[in-house]
């Protein structure tokens, strides 16, 4: 092992590597590109003379460059700290012509704080005093407490803290799923020679990456669903990462918002988002948090883009799927979000939150979880569009019964506020229908035999609103209720010690009094009416019938359909 290596200014010689003290020793050259980024140009230096041989002691000019008062030496002794390697624990000397207080307000400053750093005269005597040092100050298991007293800030060139968890979490997708763009290639290089990623990786010792199987990626769903990304800077590697997942392995239409914002303010973003969802008939969004640079400023998270749009989108169609996509990880942030609707998240990663063994692996796999199960709920969105409709037709029916009087008046909206009530329950029974639900609180074909009866329950409004509280009779005329024969499409007369069937009484309500064709109904009710009879009075065990989300939607169309003839 060489006792030290020497680096000393290229530009002014410092010192004379020729001169007699220094025959024999390891000196080196430091070579300034003052067109180049100053930690590309650091991590090169490091990177060929710091990687391979190891170094009791590393002296270096605190100041060298074309101006001196850059004070270069500093950051190269904090990317030495930072930089793993055989030599990141050495003892570090830097030779100054200036005292410390001219280095007080440096960046760098507090790599002089810390462990086996050492700013010293610039004097041969001193010098070759350092060389002289047989032990290193550092031990290797306090390296990380000594880096993390640098405490370093978030480069000036970053919004805050979410910006470099954004590029970091680029940087570890883009390599465990093994794709890449030109943004993300930049990123790459920036976060190999960023002080501050180095800094970063140092306090949070990152866990070795596990590249991504492709068979893993599979997604399972069926139809044409339309997803649609929203982010300010998607194309900065994440549309090419969703593209790689949702495109090209499952071919997934697949669209993204994100130079649309351009110097556009909150409202517009806003607004250019929504009738995007609106008018491409969106099935599933993946929304990035925040959308606008004053979302960086501590605002309240209902006061946030990403927040607005979010109920924006909901107030239009709950059914909508919407996944939050950020780097915060605050509870109250979640629940503040989860209230408002968000059908899910996904944590953006970072140095701070990489703490386990295949990290991110599992970050993309939970991201790929998340997706199936939205995938598996858009049929919310015509559910939604189903009770939307019907509330709506049923606000437009007056409560005036004209002669019917005041008590009739009141029936009616009796019947429209149960009809809507019934309609909450089914909504709510069929969001619990998840696939991701853990077992142990869901029974899956429960709720959807739930949200069944519930549509059940307004066939038996409608016909008790219709009908007369003998349930013999149509309310309005008197008229018998009678039996629709499938065979002759007749209508017969039914015998006076049989009492009306549910069916018996929708059919020659939906004839009598909606003035439908009956034939339009007749399969669909038919069917229905048998899967809720096999529900609450199964035969044996084996007829009892579980109900899919298809039925329901199928049904709850069909009741829709019926529901938008009252007047």
């Amino acid at each position: 092992m060489n006792s030290s290596i020497l680096f000393f200014d290229a530009t002014t010689k410092l010192i004379n590597p020729q001169d007699e003290f220094f025959i024999g020793k390891n000196t080196r050259e430091l070579i300034i590109n003052e067109d180049a980024l100053i930690d590309e140009v650091l991590t090169t230096i490091i990177n060929n003379n710091l990687l391979e041989e190891e170094y009791t002691n590393i002296i270096l000019p605190a100041c060298f460059g074309a101006i001196l008062s850059n004070f270069i030496g500093l950051r190269l002794a904090t990317q030495i700290r930072c930089t793993p390697g055989v030599n990141q624990t050495s003892n570090i000397f830097l030779y100054s012509f200036t005292g410390i207080q001219d280095y007080f307000n440096n960046e760098c400053f507090n790599i002089l704080k810390t462990t086996g750093v050492s700013l010293v005269d610039y004097d041969i005597q001193t010098i070759l005093n350092c060389f002289n040092k047989q032990q290193r100050f550092l031990k290797s298991n306090n390296l990380k407490q000594q880096v993390s007293n640098l405490k370093l800030d978030v480069p000036l060139n970053y919004a805050d803290s979410h910006s470099v968890a954004n590029e970091w979490a680029i940087y570890r997708w883009s390599n465990a799923l093994n794709t890449s763009d030109d943004q993300i290639l930049k990123i790459e290089t920036k976060l190999e020679n960023d002080l501050y990623f180095k800094y970063l990786k140092a306090i949070n010792p990152v866990n070795e990456l596990e590249e991504i199987n492709l068979k893993e990626l599979k997604l399972n769903f069926s139809g044409d669903p339309k997803v649609l990304y929203i982010d300010d800077e998607a194309e900065k590697g994440w549309w090419e990462i969703f593209c790689k997942i949702l495109d090209d392995e499952n071919e997934i239409s697949f669209s993204h918002l994100d130079d649309e914002f351009n110097q556009k303010n909150q409202n517009e973003i806003i607004d250019i988002s929504l009738n995007k969802v609106i008018i491409e008939k969106i099935d599933i969004v993946i929304l990035d948090l925040r959308l606008h640079k004053e979302d960086f400023n501590n605002k309240p998270i209902d006061e946030i883009t990403g927040f607005k749009i979010l109920e924006k989108i909901k107030n239009h169609n709950k059914g909508i799927q919407v996944i939050i996509f950020s780097a915060t990880n605050k509870i109250w942030n979640l629940q503040a979000l989860q209230n408002a609707g968000a059908d899910g998240f996904i944590i953006k990663e970072s140095p701070n939150n990489n703490y386990e063994t295949g990290f991110t692996k599992k970050s993309i796999e939970k991201m790929l979880l998340k997706v199936d199960e939205c995938l598996d709920m858009i049929f919310l969105k015509d559910v939604y569009n189903h009770m939307k409709r019907v509330k709506k037709h049923l606000q437009n029916v007056s409560n005036n019964t004209g002669e019917y009087g005041l008590e009739e008046g009141l029936v009616k909206m009796k019947f429209k506020n149960e009809i809507s009530i019934q309609l909450d329950i089914i909504y709510d029974c069929l969001s619990r229908t998840s696939i991701n639900i853990s077992s142990d609180i869901k029974d899956e074909n429960s709720y959807l035999n739930l949200s069944f009866i519930s549509i059940f329950k307004i066939i038996e409004l409608i016909n008790d609103y219709f009908t007369d509280e003998t349930g013999n009779r149509l309310k309005s005329n008197s008229k018998n209720i009678q039996r629709y024969n499938h065979q002759t499409r007749q209508f017969v007369k039914i015998a006076k010690d049989k009492y009306p069937t549910t069916k018996d009484k929708i059919s020659s309500i939906i004839h009598f009094e909606l003035n439908t064709t009956l034939d339009t109904y007749t399969n669909k009710l038919n069917k229905f009416i048998n899967v809720r009879n096999n529900i609450i009075h199964p035969k044996t065990l084996k007829d009892y019938k579980k109900t899919s989300k298809q039925d329901n939607v199928s049904f709850l169309s069909l009741l829709s359909d019926l529901i938008m003839n009252v007047r």
